[in-house]
């Protein structure tokens, strides 16, 4: 038998049952389907994240407050003094938490994120239209307020222009001053104040939640950490040493690297999941191949009565299991990546094909195909052709 009739008859031998070759292939499509799956989102999310904090840089230091250290109006000023620390180039503060915002008889629990002027800059904020809050609005403790794209949508409609009317954050009236481009985030969901009206007027607190710096030389970041918190230390009159080794500042390059070691941990897990689906796959395939062998004793004595080699029967049951997982294989990418396609657009993350995973996506199917369909095919050609045809 040439190789071009062995394959003929794999084919046709699989096409004689074509339920049970669905079910076998099945353990295969879900394994392969659900590593493409978890390897698009996880591509997508890191994607996500890295463009989120990508505006941030890598020279940013945020200073959380902790109860014991709860960081001043004066502390974010005293930050931004080149006369204190010369390698700040920007500073900037936010206080924010959950309101009900009230607008065109909408009511909605809202993100209300009070702001400095500078977080504009700090966070990358794009304005659509209008403008940012200004440090004036700060100074007076103004009640002027901008708008996410999702905010607007949800009090105003859709395509609505908001500029100049008024919403309630709690019972207060704001006047709106501007609306952010959409950034696909949560930012597109904030409504945000001046810091100080958020501070005084919505939460009551004299304090701010995080105090943002931006230094002028990364390659000085640690040591502007250090001369900052000497700072701060020496303002709130901390000298107990466990309070100073408590007070951690964290920065957008240890927040990106601490996400993506998780992701990339988390990636790891559920690819493992999944590839005991494939294992189980395989598994399936072998005990079906070995029915398959045992109904088909007597085709087997038949073909070697004719002529067919040891051979030829290996060759023939081995390519009938690699077409089960190699078929398996490409329907399961084929969903991965469509259903993939779907998560990314429902949940807003970037879709990317991962080419080199695919690619080790057939491989698998065809080591599968291999291994596990040795052993059956090795059984099919051991048989004796005499005992084959009178087998019963």
């Amino acid at each position: 038998m040439n190789l071009k009739e062995i394959f003929r008859t794999a084919i046709t031998a699989l096409r004689s049952s074509l339920l049970r070759t669905g079910l076998t292939m099945l353990g295969i499509i879900i394994g392969i389907m659900a590593v493409i799956l978890i390897l698009i989102i996880s591509q997508g999310a890191t994607a996500y994240i890295n463009g989120q904090f990508s505006s941030l840089g890598s020279n940013l230091l945020i200073f959380a407050s902790t109860g014991i250290i709860n960081i001043t109006t004066g502390d974010v000023k005293a930050l931004g003094d080149p006369g204190e620390i010369s390698n700040v180039a920007e500073v900037g503060s936010r206080f924010a938490g959950n309101e009900t915002v009230s607008a065109n008889g909408q009511n909605k629990s809202e993100v209300v994120f009070g702001a400095s002027a500078s977080m504009q800059d700090i966070l990358g904020i794009v304005m659509q239209s209008g403008s940012f809050v200004g440090d004036d609005d700060n100074a007076n403790i103004s009640r002027v307020a901008v708008l996410g794209p999702t905010v607007v949508k949800d009090l105003f409609g859709e395509g609505a222009d908001p500029i100049g009317q008024n919403i309630e954050v709690g019972t207060r009236p704001f006047r709106v001053i501007g609306v952010t481009a959409s950034k696909n985030s949560q930012e597109d969901g904030l409504v945000i104040i001046p810091v100080s009206t958020a501070m005084r007027t919505i939460f009551g607190v004299a304090y701010v939640q995080a105090a943002y710096v931006n230094v002028k030389d990364a390659r000085f970041l640690d040591q502007t950490e250090a001369d900052a918190k000497a700072l701060i230390f020496e303002r709130h009159s901390i000298t107990d040493q466990s309070v100073k080794d408590n007070f951690v500042a964290t920065n957008s390059r240890d927040i990106l690297s601490t996400i993506n070691n998780v992701l990339g941990i988390l990636t790891v897990i559920l690819s493992g999941i999944a590839g005991i689906s494939l294992l189980v796959g395989g598994i399936g395939i072998m005990n079906i191949m070995l029915v398959t062998v045992t109904e088909r004793t007597k085709e087997i004595g038949l073909l070697k009565a004719i002529g067919a080699t040891r051979r030829d029967i290996l060759t023939q049951f081995l390519i009938e299991s690699i077409i089960l997982t190699v078929t398996g294989g490409a329907i399961g990418i084929i969903l991965g990546i469509g259903i993939g396609y779907i998560i990314a657009q429902l949940v807003k993350v970037p879709f990317g094909l991962p080419i080199i995973p695919v690619i080790a996506s057939v491989s698998v199917s065809v080591i599968i195909g291999i291994i596990f369909g040795s052993y059956p095919a090795y059984s099919a050609s051991k048989l004796s052709p005499i005992d084959a045809l009178h087998y019963e």
